[in-house]
């Protein structure tokens, strides 16, 4: 087959797939008509388009990039110029995170730096809010010497994702975060179908998916998770970004919340469906533990109350793993 001469003839060959073709329009915020007008020639695309249709299309990027230089030599200027940008943490940034470190008090710290750093990364990541998800869990206390769950405590996110970046859940072994915490290392998915292979259908529209531990030497205080709506999304440069975010990331936990490697036992929690069900009764039961101590003369902090709820349901999921 003729390799496509212009941008748009390479449009037109990836939008005859019905299905690839109302995905981009998607993705772009157009109709499928206005697709169909850029690849005909019948239509001049806005340069913000362009950029959109860059990103939705990582593997055919280096060609459209190549083909549209033709028609469009500012895009190539301005895309050499961002990937020179957004393959490393700003100086700037770095000034801002110790502002933020030295400035806050110790019990809001952790919080304030887990929101600004997974905002820059959004902004670096998804500048287009194309849809991208990105969550921070943290190790539940040891059970029995051993951890065997993490728990999200702060997530942002784009598009789809914003509306569930607030959500709780647990992660084992059964999942990504948890098979990388368990490892010690990286995982990295790139399709759906890929992580069929390995893991449980999970949340719909999740292409590519990347999982790191934070850590500091061999002690671990957690994971980061990141979930793109878009396959084949976390190239080399991108995954080179976030490994300088995860290290940047340990500066959001207490020094007694790493925990060494050889505690890390992962056990498996049922899916994240089911975990909203468990979970949904959290502050109720909170308040009740609190009244309890109260009726009994005991004066039980919130966040110690909390912990005894996060815990036990933990161990309701570790035992009943199938929901």
């Amino acid at each position: 087959m003729e390799e496509p001469q212009t941008w748009r003839e390479l449009l037109g060959t990836i939008i005859e797939d019905p299905q690839e073709r109302s995905r981009i329009a998607r993705a772009i915020n157009v109709n499928q008509v206005t697709l169909t007008r850029w690849a005909t020639g019948t239509s001049i695309p806005r340069l913000r388009g362009l950029r959109i249709l860059l990103d939705v299309l990582p593997e055919q990027r280096k060609q459209f990039i190549q083909l549209l230089a033709l028609d469009y030599p500012e895009l190539l200027y301005e895309e050499t110029r961002e990937d020179e940008e957004s393959l490393q943490i700003p100086a700037s940034f770095y000034a801002h995170v110790l502002e933020v470190y030295t400035s806050n008090p110790l019990i809001l710290r952790g919080s304030t730096l887990g929101i600004i750093i997974l905002q820059q990364m959004l902004h670096q990541l998804d500048p287009q809010h194309i849809g991208l998800g990105i969550f921070i869990a943290q190790c539940m206390p040891p059970s029995n010497g051993k951890i065997r769950t993490v728990r999200t405590i702060v997530g942002r996110g784009t598009g789809v994702w914003r509306k569930i970046e607030g959500q709780v859940a647990f992660h084992g072994i059964e999942s990504q975060v948890g098979h990388a915490i368990q490892e010690q290392r990286h995982i990295l998915t790139q399709s759906t179908e890929e992580r069929a292979n390995w893991y449980p259908p999970g949340i719909p529209d999740v292409q590519s998916v990347a999982a790191l531990p934070i850590q500091m030497a061999n002690a671990i205080a957690g994971g980061i998770s990141l979930l793109s709506v878009q396959a084949q999304y976390f190239t080399t440069e991108r995954l080179d970004l976030i490994r300088a975010y995860t290290d940047m990331l340990v500066l959001i936990f207490d020094q007694d919340e790493f925990r060494v490697s050889s505690m890390i036992e992962m056990g498996i929690v049922p899916d994240f469906l089911d975990q909203q069900v468990m979970i949904a009764s959290f502050q109720q039961r909170v308040k009740q533990r609190m009244l309890e101590a109260t009726r009994k003369g005991q004066l039980l902090p919130r966040p110690k109350a909390e912990m005894e709820i996060w815990q036990e349901l933990e161990d309701s999921m570790l035992h009943n793993p199938q929901g």
